[in-house]
């Protein structure tokens, strides 16, 4: 069965097929980061950053985040007062950084570097763009984003993801419209000579995906895979514990894997979204401690034994490591 007929969200419709073009969000639907929140990829910039000598060694990761954030807040707010719209790239936000903190050019590369080396590929959306390709439907990307449609392009090919089934890929910061504001489906429908009954639009953001769409008269699918929290989730006490979550940058694909689960099936997705990511982990460590030293025999002696020798049969596999 194809991963899209597994997924809780997507297998809600089984009509796709009638559509004369699907639309998919980009971010938090076809790609995910290695990052429980986007902004976190912020605070991993600065840490990263002030090693290579591009910002003070005094700035703090979270102060960085904040800094960030509200330069791209204020670059919104200039740009709607000169344009009346509130779109805008990467390098409009970083001009309203503080001055003092020296060339920032490198900085937003490397962000942007950071952005391409920490994202990964949903399987069961690009599953259900398989199946669309396969049956000669159209499709096109749309992203509210401050990245250019080349990173993200780069970002997609060096996730190997098949660009040549896409037809286009809408941007709002190059388009200056968004589906905030409705007018990039606008863009969309007009662009491809399509009716508003002709398209389907899939998505994370309610408000965006699914509120702004319906107001076109489009169909949408809210692809809430990655909610901000998941029904039952033992790393939740863990984090009320330690000050701090566990795992974050498993976060995305912890969710993903729950909803996978056969008709919500709760030790299904208690095994996919915890013990599962804990195991592999703690495999992980010890091929790495094995590796350290020298060690080529691993015998799991436990009661959990015939998993960790499955898991270990395979993570040996897959990094073709000699043990």
């Amino acid at each position: 069965m194809p991963l899209w007929q597994q997924d809780n969200f997507l297998n809600q419709r089984s009509d796709y097929l009638k559509f004369s073009c699907v639309s998919f969000d980009i971010f938090d639907t076809i790609l995910f980061r290695y990052f429980r929140r986007y902004v976190d990829l912020f605070e991993v910039v600065c840490i990263q950053a002030k090693s290579k000598g591009m910002l003070p060694n005094t700035l703090h990761p979270d102060m960085f985040m904040e800094i960030r954030l509200k330069s791209e807040s204020l670059a919104r707010s200039k740009k709607y007062k000169s344009e009346k719209h509130r779109e805008v790239t990467i390098y409009e936000i970083y001009e309203q950084m503080p001055a003092h903190f020296g060339d920032l050019s490198k900085v937003l590369e490397l962000e942007i570097q950071l952005e391409i080396a920490n994202t990964f590929l949903n399987p069961s959306v690009c599953s259900l763009i398989e199946y669309l390709h396969e049956n000669n439907v159209p499709i096109v990307l749309a992203s509210d984003m401050y990245l250019s449609k080349k990173v993200i392009l780069e970002i997609l090919q060096n996730l190997n993801f098949p660009i040549d089934y896409i037809k286009n890929i809408y941007v709002s910061c190059e388009l200056c419209k968004s589906k905030s504001d409705g007018f990039l489906y606008d863009i969309i429908l007009e662009e491809n000579g399509l009716q508003a009954s002709e398209l389907l639009h899939i998505g994370d953001n309610y408000s965006a995906d699914v509120c702004k769409a319906g107001e076109k008269g489009i169909q949408a699918l809210h692809y809430d895979v990655i909610p901000s929290k998941m029904n039952y989730d033992p790393l939740e006490r863990e984090e009320l514990v330690y000050g701090k979550p566990l795992l974050p940058e498993l976060n995305s694909i912890r969710r993903l894997s729950a909803s996978l689960s056969p008709e919500n099936d709760f030790w299904f997705a208690f095994g996919a979204s915890f013990l599962g990511p804990i195991l592999s982990l703690s495999v992980q460590w010890v091929l790495e401690v094995a590796e350290e030293n020298n060690i080529k025999n691993i015998y799991p002696f436990m009661r959990e034994g015939k998993i960790f020798t499955k898991l270990l049969k395979q993570s040996i596999e897959n990094d073709k490591l000699d043990i």
